[in-house]
């Protein structure tokens, strides 16, 4: 559990440094803090044969109680960091074979955004999974889930980086294999 608290502090951290301090007194109308909790649903998804695995990798959600919220915004009112927490229970499956793995994927995360709305940070205390396809850096090929601190760096062009990396990650492909 100590480790736990530790990674939720250094997620804080993080969202503290993604989220620079305001240069002049805000008015009186701006929110401060954090936007109230809402649902979130993590959707079914489909990976086409040779994007994440070597095979057409499913995901289907058994139950979850994710919740989001806004943390800042940029001055247009578009999202600039948001916040992403609790239970998800997903089976990933090799759609060739049938073969299915259970995963506990309820971990945190924030997202930082662009001001045109791409994604450029993913700030993640596990258990977390998250994609690397053929050209991203530091991994190879695979689906992955993360435990621990991790930070998903996504360049402009859409290729992904590990810049923090704290702890395990496994390939789900390899149990579906």
């Amino acid at each position: 559990m100590r480790a736990r608290s530790v990674l939720f502090a250094l997620a804080v951290a993080a969202a503290t440094v993604l989220a620079p301090a305001a240069a002049h007194a805000e008015p009186a109308t701006t929110v401060i803090g954090p936007e109230p909790w809402q649902p979130w649903f993590q959707r079914n998804w489909e990976a086409a044969d040779g994007l994440y695995c070597d095979f057409p990798l499913g995901h289907e959600v058994v139950s979850q109680d994710i919740r989001s919220r806004v943390v800042e915004r940029y001055p247009d009112g578009t999202k600039k960091i948001e916040e992403y927490e609790g239970p998800l229970m997903s089976e990933f499956v090799n759609r060739d074979t049938g073969k299915r793995f259970l995963v506990d994927a309820g971990g945190r995360g924030f997202s930082e955004y662009r001001p045109d709305g791409t994604e450029a940070r993913f700030v993640m205390i596990g258990p977390v999974g998250t994609g690397f396809r053929d050209g991203d850096l530091d991994l190879p090929r695979g689906y992955y889930l993360f435990d621990g601190f991790h930070v998903v760096a996504f360049a402009p062009d859409g290729t992904r980086s590990l810049p923090v990396d704290l702890g395990p990650e496994h390939n789900v492909c390899e149990d579906l294999d």
